[in-house]
C-alpha cells in the first residue's frame, strides 16, 4: 500500500500558475492530487540517485474539450527510513498543463454560473 511508503507529513510542490500550482501537505491532500491527472502506463521510467527516485511518466491532463498528453517528471526523497518526505513535479510543458487545468476550472465555474440557483 501507498500510504506505508509515504510519510504522514510528505510535501508535494508543483511550479506554474494554476490552481494546482504550489505547495501540498500531508499524505491525504498529495494523494488526493492524483484524481487530477491520469497515468499512461505506456511509457514509466525510473532512475535513483541517492536518496532520491526520479520517475519520468506519461500522462494525460483532462480540460474541458480536450486532454493533452504530456510527460511529467517525479523527484521522489526518501528519509532515513525509506518513507517519501517529499515530491516534486515538472510538468514537459507547464505552460500548457498550466492552461488546460486553468481552462478547466474555468468552464466548471462558468457551468455553475449558468445553472443558477
Amino acid at each position: 500500500m501507498v500510504e506505508a511508503m509515504w510519510r504522514p507529513d510528505v510535501v508535494m510542490t508543483l511550479p506554474g500558475s494554476s490552481w494546482l500550482a504550489g505547495t501540498h501537505r500531508g499524505y491525504k491532500r498529495v494523494r488526493g492530487l492524483r484524481e487530477v491527472l491520469a497515468s499512461d502506463h505506456r511509457r514509466v521510467m525510473f532512475l535513483h540517485e541517492d536518496d532520491q527516485m526520479i520517475v519520468r511518466h506519461d500522462v494525460t491532463v483532462p480540460g474541458p474539450t480536450h486532454a493533452v498528453e504530456m510527460t511529467l517528471k517525479l523527484r521522489v526523497r526518501y528519509d532515513s527510513d525509506g518513507k517519501a518526505e517529499a515530491i516534486d513535479l515538472e510538468p514537459d510543458d507547464l505552460a500548457l498543463f498550466d492552461h488546460v487545468l486553468n481552462t478547466r476550472i474555468e468552464d466548471q465555474s462558468s457551468a455553475e454560473a449558468s445553472s443558477g440557483p
